[in-house]
């Protein structure tokens, strides 16, 4: 394994590890590693096409892509959970349906 993918999994393990402790509560926004640009976290709604037994396969969860590129979602208990995307398929709808399936994922 090279170095910068070893460092990117470390970075990412310790940002998982500061959001579900509670460290890092605005995670919406961060630096980019030069420290000129200011990124803001994208939402959107994607399916669940990965293995994960304690994820439902084919639901629609509102994602929260993190600066690791990594999805945030609530799980069906309700608990953070961090997901890889190659797990998700994000989808989009028009305005109205879009609006009204956040509404519904929310729930």
């Amino acid at each position: 394994m090279s170095k910068a993918v070893f460092d990117s999994l470390v970075g990412s393990i310790k940002e998982a590890d500061g959001i579900l402790r509670g460290e890092i509560s605005n995670y919406e926004s961060w630096t980019e590693s030069n420290g000129k640009n200011q990124v803001k976290a994208k939402k959107a709604l994607a399916v669940f096409v990965g293995d994960d037994d304690a994820i439902v396969k084919g639901k629609i969860y509102n994602v929260e892509i993190l600066p690791s590129g990594r999805f945030l979602i609530s799980d069906e208990k309700g608990e953070s959970v961090i997901c890889t995307a190659d797990d998700f398929l994000i989808v989009s709808f028009q305005p109205k349906a879009e609006k009204f399936l956040r509404e519904l994922v929310a729930a």
